[in-house]
Order: C-alpha cells, then sequence, then structure tokens
C-alpha cells in the first residue's frame, strides 16, 4: 500500500516488466514454476481506488493477474474477494483493454470449478453477457471466452440457460472474427451437451451459423489458459475447457 501511495508510477513500471516477461505463456518465466504466488499485495492494489481511477496503472495489473491466473496453483487460491474485485472491472471499465482483460481473468480462474461458483455469485455473467454485444472485438473475444470457461461446468451451464445468453450469443455466430465466431460456438456447444436436461431447440442453435460447421459428435473445451483456441474432443468424454488459457 505504501509503494502505492509514494510512486504508483514505479509500480506501474514493475507491472509492465512482469508482463512483458511473462506475456507469451510458452516462454514465461511465472509458469515454469508450479508452485502458487502470493499475490495479495497484487489484489490490494486492484482493490485500492486510487487503481480503480487510473486506468494504465489498471490495465497494468490486470495483465499481471492474468499471468498469475495461468498457473494451477493460483487459481486454486482465488477468494470471493478476489473474484469480486475483478468484476469491478468488468462492471464500469475506463477503457477497452481493462474490460477485455479483466474478461480474460475470469476465463482463466473459471478453470476451476469452485471460481466458477464464486463467479456465478458475483453477478459476473450480466456483465459477460452486456460485453459480447461491445463494439470492440477484443473484449466480444474476451467475454465469450469467460462465458465458454463457466459453461464448461455443468452449474455453470444452467445458469447460463437460466440467464438466457442466447439471444446476446447468435448474432455472433455471423461475426467477421473467427476467434469471436469460435468461442461463441463454444459457449452454445457446451450449453446444448446436457440433451436431457434442455430444450433441444438448444441443440439447433449450435447449428445456425454458415461459416462455422463444426464436426457432429464433438464438444468444445473452454478456452484454456495457456494456448488461445477451441479445441474439438468427443461429445461423450470428459468435459473439457476452452482451448487454451490467456
Amino acid at each position: 500500500k505504501s509503494a502505492l501511495a509514494d510512486n504508483p508510477a514505479h509500480v506501474e513500471d514493475l507491472a509492465v516488466a512482469f508482463y512483458q516477461r511473462n506475456q507469451d505463456p510458452a516462454t514465461s518465466p511465472n509458469l515454469q514454476v508450479e508452485e502458487g504466488d502470493d499475490y495479495s499485495f497484487l489484489m490490494d492494489c486492484l482493490d485500492d481506488s486510487r487503481v480503480i481511477q487510473d486506468p494504465m496503472l489498471s490495465l497494468a495489473l490486470l495483465r499481471c493477474l492474468k499471468v498469475i491466473s495461468r498457473k494451477v496453483a493460483n487459481r486454486q487460491t482465488i477468494e470471493k474477494e478476489d473474484v469480486k474485485t475483478v468484476v469491478k472491472y468488468l462492471r464500469n471499465p475506463r477503457m477497452p483493454g481493462i474490460a477485455s482483460e479483466a474478461a480474460s481473468v475470469v476465463l482463466n480462474i473459471c478453470y476451476e470449478k469452485p471460481n466458477v461458483i464464486m463467479t456465478i455469485d458475483s453477478g459476473a455473467v450480466v456483465d459477460l453477457m452486456g460485453m459480447v454485444q461491445d463494439s470492440d472485438e477484443d473484449v466480444q473475444a474476451n467475454a465469450a471466452g469467460a462465458l465458454q470457461s463457466i459453461s464448461y461446468q455443468p452449474n455453470g451451464r444452467v445458469h447460463l440457460r437460466e440467464m438466457d445468453v442466447l439471444p446476446a450469443l447468435l448474432p455472433l455466430l455471423h461475426h467477421h472474427s473467427s476467434r469471436v465466431r469460435t468461442r461463441v460456438v463454444g459457449v452454445i456447444h457446451n450449453m446444448s451437451s446436457d440433451i436431457q436436461v434442455h430444450p433441444p431447440s438448444l441443440v439447433l442453435c449450435f447449428h445456425l451459423s454458415t461459416r462455422f460447421k463444426p464436426e457432429k459428435g464433438t464438444a468444445y473445451r473452454p478456452v484454456s489458459p495457456t494456448t488461445n483456441s477451441c479445441v474439438p474432443v468427443p461429445c461423450n468424454a470428459r468435459p473439457l475447457h476452452s482451448s487454451r488459457l490467456l
């Protein structure tokens, strides 16, 4: 806290340097160490009103959290208050990049089932539904990726159906960006995977796109924290996440 108060520019410089070193998951020094990180200072900063009012510092710190949330050990120690802090940045972003990075964090942390429950309880799905209709392509893609991670878990799929997310998703099946289309297809496919518990009309929605024709009998892994594309897998296999972490 004192470092943030005394020299916020230095905190931002450190965050930018950390992100630059770890931006690529394939070469990230942080990801090469399996042990968890103490990121309490990072969460305290993100929850600080001075950071919230500073868009560039917010962006730099969210990117650090995105990197840290690629690691299993870190995702497993996320607390309810941490999720609420991230959702603040979904709800009131001061620039598109902040919304996009916050959605990437949600995508990553929702690889763990308890985090999906906390994300649902935080009301984040409403915010993500609005973000998929944003004019910024990165915001749309990362919001759809977050929904795809949520839809990996059965309780997440139930919640998305209860929230009636389809009207927000269906127009994006014809989006000019293949990244947006692929993630939207992944969400819809995951929502339609519980054939016995939802209306057949949802299954038909999966086939509405003329540009993206999935192979019959496949399911889509939610976007992975260390890659960035959807990987088709057999429907009768264990549910899989969004292709890779961001």
